[in-house]
């Protein structure tokens, strides 16, 4: 029957039940999966025997099957109460499984963002002051010409457009 196969392949292959769950759980959800599968064939074998008790006319044997097919069909559903526990539990256990797993992807979210919005501080505050330090320069020359010291020179203190309009300086002042 493909319903009880795919049950079993999933039991087989679920991720979970080879992580969380123990071989003693899975162990015995396989055995209530085959109990169930036996008493569901007991239960189809037994309707048509009922059937044709009733259709010969033979009471008393209709009753006791009738009885038997009763008992069987409980003893099929809770087995199937059973089964549904047990894959209840695997859902639950799969769900607190991916749960922790959003945490610590989360947790590790955290850490990355705030390291990386650190180092664009760090960055940030690394290019400020070179730009700072350079407009500071062109400053320092740009005051002392207009004191009148025509000897003073800037330090170029990079290839950019501020270490260009520095050199650019030096040269119309000498």
């Amino acid at each position: 029957d493909q319903e009880m196969e795919n049950a079993r392949a999933v039991l087989r292959e679920a991720p979970a039940l080879r992580g969380s769950w123990d071989r003693e759980e899975r162990t015995r959800l396989e055995m209530l999966l085959e109990k169930f599968d036996k008493e569901r064939g007991d239960v189809r074998e037994l309707g048509p025997e009922v059937a044709a008790a009733l259709e010969l006319g033979d009471m008393a044997l209709f009753r006791k099957l009738l009885t038997l097919l009763r008992k069987q069909r409980v003893d099929c559903a809770k087995t199937a109460n059973a089964i549904l526990r047990g894959v209840e539990r695997f859902v639950g256990d799969s769900l607190l499984s991916v749960k922790r797993q959003h945490e610590t992807a989360y947790k590790v979210n955290v850490v990355l963002t705030a390291t990386a919005a650190l180092l664009g501080l760090l960055f940030a505050g690394w290019v400020t002051r070179r730009l700072v330090a350079a407009a500071r320069n062109i400053l320092a020359g740009t005051r002392a010409v207009e004191n009148g010291d025509l000897s003073f020179e800037l330090k170029v203190m990079s290839r950019d457009e501020l270490g260009a309009l520095t050199e650019a300086f030096n040269r119309m002042i000498h």
